[in-house]
């Protein structure tokens, strides 16, 4: 894991290759300590208008999520909410 300079903050090493990373998360100190709520995490800090978001570790779509893990929003059924915006290109980009 690494933090918002790309410095590594915690490493978990000796697992074999043909482990998924999830597995080896789920099999780790950190997993435990996140788990059981012992993880130094700073308490859920106000967004703009006020809401109260947590901090987070950032993975991937093989992560389960749970309340300081999330993943990036896939997209899936965004087409339904939203079109996209037609840009006009200057003719001679054309």
């Amino acid at each position: 894991m690494c933090d918002a300079d790309y410095k590594f903050t915690y490493i978990d090493v000796g697992s074999y290759g043909k482990s998924s990373d999830s597995g080896i998360f789920k099999n780790s100190a950190l997993y435990d300590q996140l788990s059981k709520g012992s993880l130094d995490i700073p308490a859920a800090s106000p967004l703009e208008g006020g809401k109260l978001f947590p901090y987070v570790i950032l993975a991937d779509q093989g992560f389960a999520m749970s309340e300081n893990l999330i993943r990036p929003y896939g997209g899936k059924g965004l087409s339904d909410l939203f079109s996209p915006l037609p840009i006009p290109y200057p003719s001679s980009l054309k």
